[in-house]
Protein backbone atom coordinates (compact mmCIF):
# COMPACT_ATOMS: atom_id res chain seq x y z
CA UNK A 1 0.00 0.00 0.00
CA UNK A 2 2.96 2.55 1.11
CA UNK A 3 4.53 2.35 -2.15
CA UNK A 4 1.32 2.76 -4.19
CA UNK A 5 0.52 6.10 -2.46
CA UNK A 6 4.46 7.36 -2.69
CA UNK A 7 4.19 6.54 -6.81
CA UNK A 8 0.57 8.64 -6.11
CA UNK A 9 2.27 11.36 -4.85
CA UNK A 10 5.54 11.53 -6.80
CA UNK A 11 3.10 11.18 -10.20
CA UNK A 12 0.73 14.23 -8.73
CA UNK A 13 3.84 16.33 -8.13
CA UNK A 14 5.41 16.27 -11.27
CA UNK A 15 2.07 16.97 -12.38
CA UNK A 16 1.85 19.93 -10.75
CA UNK A 17 5.46 21.09 -11.77
CA UNK A 18 4.67 20.33 -15.37
CA UNK A 19 1.30 22.32 -15.04
CA UNK A 20 3.82 25.28 -13.73
CA UNK A 21 6.02 24.83 -16.20
CA UNK A 22 3.25 24.79 -18.88
CA UNK A 23 1.72 28.30 -17.77
CA UNK A 24 5.15 29.88 -17.65
CA UNK A 25 5.05 29.94 -13.97
CA UNK A 26 8.13 28.29 -13.58
CA UNK A 27 11.47 30.36 -13.48
CA UNK A 28 14.52 29.77 -11.35
CA UNK A 29 14.89 31.61 -8.67
CA UNK A 30 19.11 32.24 -8.31
CA UNK A 31 20.23 34.53 -10.54
CA UNK A 32 22.70 32.52 -13.00
CA UNK A 33 20.85 29.19 -12.50
CA UNK A 34 19.75 27.15 -15.26
CA UNK A 35 18.24 24.11 -16.77
CA UNK A 36 18.54 20.71 -18.51
CA UNK A 37 15.90 18.25 -19.49
CA UNK A 38 16.17 15.20 -21.22
CA UNK A 39 13.41 13.58 -22.53
CA UNK A 40 13.54 9.56 -23.26
CA UNK A 41 17.54 9.93 -23.83
CA UNK A 42 19.64 6.68 -24.77
CA UNK A 43 23.24 7.09 -24.01
CA UNK A 44 25.63 8.96 -21.27
CA UNK A 45 25.22 12.11 -19.39
CA UNK A 46 27.63 13.79 -17.33
CA UNK A 47 25.97 16.41 -14.88
CA UNK A 48 28.28 18.72 -12.65
CA UNK A 49 26.90 20.87 -10.18
CA UNK A 50 28.29 23.84 -8.64
CA UNK A 51 24.54 24.15 -6.81
CA UNK A 52 21.61 22.67 -7.95
CA UNK A 53 19.33 19.67 -8.04
CA UNK A 54 18.80 16.74 -10.11
CA UNK A 55 16.20 14.28 -10.49
CA UNK A 56 16.13 11.60 -12.90
CA UNK A 57 15.07 7.97 -13.40
CA UNK A 58 16.12 5.47 -16.52
CA UNK A 59 15.20 2.10 -17.52
CA UNK A 60 18.16 -0.19 -17.47
CA UNK A 61 21.88 1.24 -16.42
CA UNK A 62 24.23 2.52 -14.18
CA UNK A 63 24.73 5.72 -12.07
CA UNK A 64 27.62 6.64 -10.92
CA UNK A 65 28.85 9.39 -8.54
CA UNK A 66 31.38 11.12 -7.86
CA UNK A 67 32.05 13.18 -4.79
CA UNK A 68 32.87 16.85 -4.79
CA UNK A 69 34.39 17.53 -1.80
CA UNK A 70 37.89 16.83 -1.45
CA UNK A 71 37.83 15.52 2.45
CA UNK A 72 37.61 12.15 3.38
CA UNK A 73 33.74 13.22 4.63
CA UNK A 74 31.15 11.22 2.51
CA UNK A 75 28.61 14.08 1.39
CA UNK A 76 25.73 14.33 -0.87
CA UNK A 77 25.10 10.82 -1.47
CA UNK A 78 22.27 10.40 -4.23
CA UNK A 79 18.93 8.97 -3.14
CA UNK A 80 18.65 6.25 -5.20
CA UNK A 81 15.61 3.94 -3.37
CA UNK A 82 16.39 0.02 -4.16
CA UNK A 83 19.22 0.13 -5.38
CA UNK A 84 22.35 -0.38 -3.36
CA UNK A 85 26.11 0.73 -4.32
CA UNK A 86 29.66 -0.24 -4.75
CA UNK A 87 32.21 2.37 -3.28
CA UNK A 88 34.86 2.03 -6.15
CA UNK A 89 37.53 4.15 -4.26
CA UNK A 90 37.86 7.30 -2.21
CA UNK A 91 35.26 9.32 -4.18
CA UNK A 92 33.50 7.49 -6.75
CA UNK A 93 29.89 5.56 -5.89
CA UNK A 94 28.51 3.15 -8.73
CA UNK A 95 24.61 1.91 -8.57
CA UNK A 96 23.87 -0.52 -10.76
CA UNK A 97 23.42 -2.31 -13.24
CA UNK A 98 20.02 -1.79 -12.42
CA UNK A 99 16.84 -1.30 -13.95
CA UNK A 100 13.80 0.85 -13.34
CA UNK A 101 16.03 3.54 -11.39
CA UNK A 102 15.24 6.74 -9.65
CA UNK A 103 17.48 8.88 -8.10
CA UNK A 104 17.55 12.63 -6.67
CA UNK A 105 20.68 14.27 -5.93
CA UNK A 106 21.18 18.26 -4.78
CA UNK A 107 24.25 20.54 -3.97
CA UNK A 108 27.73 20.31 -5.53
CA UNK A 109 27.16 17.03 -7.20
CA UNK A 110 28.62 14.87 -10.45
CA UNK A 111 26.15 12.37 -11.10
CA UNK A 112 27.25 9.95 -14.57
CA UNK A 113 24.23 8.23 -16.10
CA UNK A 114 25.09 5.72 -18.44
CA UNK A 115 21.75 4.00 -19.71
CA UNK A 116 18.63 3.39 -21.59
CA UNK A 117 15.44 5.22 -21.68
CA UNK A 118 16.66 8.42 -19.59
CA UNK A 119 14.30 11.14 -18.28
CA UNK A 120 16.39 14.65 -16.44
CA UNK A 121 15.82 17.18 -14.93
CA UNK A 122 18.28 19.62 -13.44
CA UNK A 123 17.83 22.85 -12.15
CA UNK A 124 21.25 24.60 -11.03
CA UNK A 125 24.47 26.09 -12.16
CA UNK A 126 27.46 23.72 -13.56
CA UNK A 127 27.76 21.97 -16.81
CA UNK A 128 27.00 18.61 -18.17
CA UNK A 129 28.52 16.85 -21.21
CA UNK A 130 25.98 14.43 -23.09
CA UNK A 131 26.39 12.03 -26.16
CA UNK A 132 24.54 8.93 -27.46
CA UNK A 133 27.47 6.69 -26.58
CA UNK A 134 26.98 3.82 -29.28
CA UNK A 135 23.06 4.22 -29.45
CA UNK A 136 21.68 5.46 -32.73
CA UNK A 137 20.62 8.82 -33.16
CA UNK A 138 17.26 8.16 -34.21
CA UNK A 139 16.32 6.18 -31.31
CA UNK A 140 18.81 8.42 -28.70
CA UNK A 141 16.00 10.56 -27.47
CA UNK A 142 16.21 15.16 -26.86
CA UNK A 143 17.14 17.22 -24.41
CA UNK A 144 17.34 21.16 -23.98
CA UNK A 145 19.06 23.43 -21.76
CA UNK A 146 16.86 26.89 -22.70
CA UNK A 147 16.98 28.97 -19.58
CA UNK A 148 15.15 31.62 -21.58
CA UNK A 149 11.89 28.81 -21.60
CA UNK A 150 13.27 26.78 -18.38
CA UNK A 151 13.86 24.22 -20.79
CA UNK A 152 10.42 23.64 -22.00
CA UNK A 153 11.30 25.01 -25.30
CA UNK A 154 14.46 24.21 -27.97
CA UNK A 155 14.49 20.80 -27.36
CA UNK A 156 17.76 19.36 -29.77
CA UNK A 157 18.61 15.34 -30.51
CA UNK A 158 21.13 14.02 -28.51
CA UNK A 159 24.42 14.32 -29.98
CA UNK A 160 26.37 11.47 -31.48
CA UNK A 161 29.51 12.51 -29.74
CA UNK A 162 30.19 13.94 -26.43
CA UNK A 163 29.06 17.88 -26.37
CA UNK A 164 29.42 19.86 -23.49
CA UNK A 165 26.62 22.40 -22.70
CA UNK A 166 26.76 24.87 -19.73
CA UNK A 167 23.48 24.69 -17.28
CA UNK A 168 23.04 28.32 -16.24
CA UNK A 169 21.10 31.47 -17.37
CA UNK A 170 22.09 34.84 -18.55
CA UNK A 171 21.39 36.29 -15.36
CA UNK A 172 24.21 37.71 -13.09
CA UNK A 173 24.70 36.67 -9.97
Amino acid sequence: MRPRVLATLLVLSIGAAGAFAATGEAQPSTPGDGCLVVSKGFGKITVTLSRGIVFGRFQSGTLTYTDQDATDAVTNLPKVPGVSFTKVNDHVWTYGPAELVRFRSSGPTKLTVNAQSIDLSVAGKGKAVLSVNGFSQDIAGKFSVDADSFCEDNFQRMPLSPTKVQISSQATE
